[in-house]
């Protein structure tokens, strides 16, 4: 009697776990959204989307999208919208929509002071805003699990096994409880172990791409030095040639001169007028 007893409050105990932790809905979407940058004249840029739903072509890595058709068609939107090129396009994604709001509105805190934010009012075809609630989306599945009901014993229990028996039960409520309480820790921990792991992983692309601006910067600077330079070489050279055809024709002018002045003189020489008599002068 008292083993049928233990049996049927384990059962009880078991149902009760099972109705303190109900199924979440599963569903092949995940919140997403993408970002990249850009360097023209008028300074650096980031392009951010907007949060949606979105089930992606490939597995992410982390929380790093790797689905190349995704960041492609970001790359084009912001292109379409902004006429600019992004250098780096990066789509990222988290559990659930709130923390993705808050990595989003962590991104525009930490970047919001060196570089321009541009808002990309785009949206993959098949996504679906962040508004909608997830067990909502397509393919979602699952239901809250049910308590599973203990047999009831229609036999008559001494007062003695009874206690036993309740003993047993709360023994065995506490040590379940315990083992749910620390599977909880773990979780918690690893989640906010994920989630710090996928900020630095973000934080080291953002300096990537940071670096990868300046470098950029770095480049057009020196062409632009460099053009400048031919240029003032080639200016100063323009000047010198100037000069010299200037001094060049000055000299054809003074030869002609002197070469007119001799012909003078030895017209008037054979006239009779010898003080005029010289040598030709020399070219």
């Amino acid at each position: 009697m008292t083993l049928a007893r233990i049996a049927a409050l384990m059962i009880m105990v078991a149902g009760m776990g099972m109705a303190a932790s109900p199924a979440t809905a599963q569903s092949s979407y995940v919140p997403v959204y993408c970002q990249g940058i850009s360097v023209g004249a008028g300074g650096n840029s980031m392009f951010l989307s907007s949060g949606f739903y979105y089930a992606l072509n490939a597995p992410a890595e982390g929380y790093l999208v790797t689905d190349a058709a995704l960041t492609g068609a970001f790359a084009q939107a912001v292109k379409a919208q902004t006429g600019e090129s992004v250098l780096g396009q990066t789509c990222y994604t988290r559990p659930s929509a709130q923390e993705l709001e808050e990595l989003m509105a962590s991104t525009r805190s930490s970047n919001g002071s060196n570089w321009k934010l541009v808002d990309v009012s785009w949206s993959p075809a098949g996504s679906y805003p962040l508004t909608m609630n997830m067990a909502d989306l397509p393919g979602a599945s699952g239901a809250p699990a049910r308590t599973v009901a203990a047999p009831v014993s229609a036999a008559r229990v001494p007062d003695a096994r009874a206690a036993e028996a309740d003993r047993v039960a709360v023994e065995l409520r506490q040590r379940d409880q315990a083992e749910r309480a620390a599977a909880a820790a773990q979780a918690e921990a690893e989640r906010r172990l994920a989630i710090a792991k996928a900020d630095e992983e973000l934080r080291a692309v953002n300096a990537q791409q940071a670096q990868m601006a300046e470098a950029q910067l770095r480049k057009n600077a020196e062409e632009q030095r460099i053009f400048e330079e031919k240029q003032r070489v080639y200016e100063e050279r323009q000047r010198a040639f100037a000069a010299a055809e200037a001094r060049y024709q000055a000299e054809v002018r003074a030869a002609a001169e002197a070469r007119k002045k001799w012909e003078a003189d030895v017209a008037a020489c054979q006239a009779g007028d010898v003080a005029r008599c010289a040598p030709a002068p020399q070219p």
